[in-house]
């Protein structure tokens, strides 16, 4: 028996999510269904972490067990004739048998991109269209407010199952780039996990400073208060990214 490792890039926007729901086209269906077409038998996968619907990945990983002569390495070629177009596998290797997609990682890192415009421009799929200026120097000081270990139920939807929402982000940051008259933002936060839609609140939350609707130091307040309420909207999914999953070696 083998412990396939799998790094996948997938475009999110045409599926409901990464898990597997009925009926409905999902990321894990699509690898899973690719998985029995190679093997001639029903594969499970056990993925890094969940995705919304319209959440993309440049390194989502995954791993499986199978009993298969096919060099490990060779896979992902094998896997890529049976999946779509907006979905592919980077790279596979042959792991430990204790190797665990989600329980071995360290850490994640996720983007959110935006960009500043009165009308959806088609080239930026990948990016939230945002009609008002914003405050860069104050969305700086506001996404470092971010790092260190806190008690994220500010940043949480509701209904979160979860009981710990204690969270360590150990990098926080934003850039800035104007192209062509049009100025893109991008938020990076690299942490040991993330909650459910936390990243997207967090960005709705520094959008506030950016608007100057609150301070920077506001944002402290809002992680110490422990309230979803004071915190600020749920943005959009598209325009947020797994960018990597870190292991130890």
């Amino acid at each position: 028996m083998k412990n396939i490792k799998l790094e996948i890039m997938f475009n999110g926007l045409n599926y409901f999510g990464f898990q597997k729901q009925p009926d409905k086209p999902t990321i894990q269906g699509e690898i899973e269904n690719a998985l029995f077409k190679l093997f001639n038998t029903k594969i499970d996968l056990i993925y890094s972490g969940r995705t919304d619907r319209g959440v993309s990945a440049k390194k989502m990983v995954a791993n499986f067990l199978v009993d298969t002569q096919i060099e490990p390495i060779k896979i992902s070629f094998a896997l890529n004739q049976f999946l779509p177009e907006d979905i592919k596998i980077l790279n596979s290797s042959e792991e430990k048998l204790d190797f665990h997609s989600r329980k071995s990682a360290k850490n994640k890192t996720y983007c959110y991109s935006l960009y500043v415009s009165k009308i959806n421009l088609p080239m930026y799929v990948h990016e939230t269209m945002f009609k008002t200026k914003l405050n860069y120097n104050k969305m700086k000081q506001a996404i470092k407010k971010f790092k260190g270990k806190h008690d994220f139920t500010s940043f949480v939807t509701p209904s979160c199952e979860i009981e710990d929402k204690i969270r360590t982000i150990s990098k926080s940051k934003i850039k800035r780039k104007i192209e062509n008259g049009i100025t893109h933002y991008k938020f990076y936060f690299t942490g040991n996990g993330f909650l459910y839609n936390q990243v997207r609140i967090m960005v709705g939350t520094i959008i506030l400073a950016g608007l100057n609707k609150i301070k920077p130091s506001d944002i402290k307040k809002i992680i110490k208060g422990k309230n979803r309420s004071l915190a600020g909207s749920v943005m959009p999914p598209e325009g947020l990214c797994l960018e990597n999953v870190e292991y130890n070696n």
